[in-house]
């Protein structure tokens, strides 16, 4: 299977909600994660405490949606 392949799966399951599903299938376990404003995370654990945290401090959740995908199938690089 393609990286773009699964990064459209990945996101279609995000779009779902299903966080914890989307880590445990396509996260390596020192998986690097880069938030724009925030410290590299490293580590599928710390990715899914910073991912956990950030649920927990919304109060509501109207909306979600994916801008834009960059794919680098050569280098294994997927950015959302």
């Amino acid at each position: 299977m393609s990286i773009k392949t699964d990064v459209e799966n990945m996101n279609a399951m995000t779009l779902q909600g299903k966080w914890k599903e989307v880590l445990e299938k396509y996260y390596a376990d020192d998986a690097v994660r880069k938030v724009a404003g925030l410290a590299p995370l490293v580590g599928r654990e710390m990715i899914r405490e910073q991912v956990e945290d950030f649920i927990k401090g919304c109060t509501e959740f109207t909306s979600f949606e994916i801008k834009a995908v960059a794919v680098d199938e050569e280098n294994n690089v997927s950015m959302i």
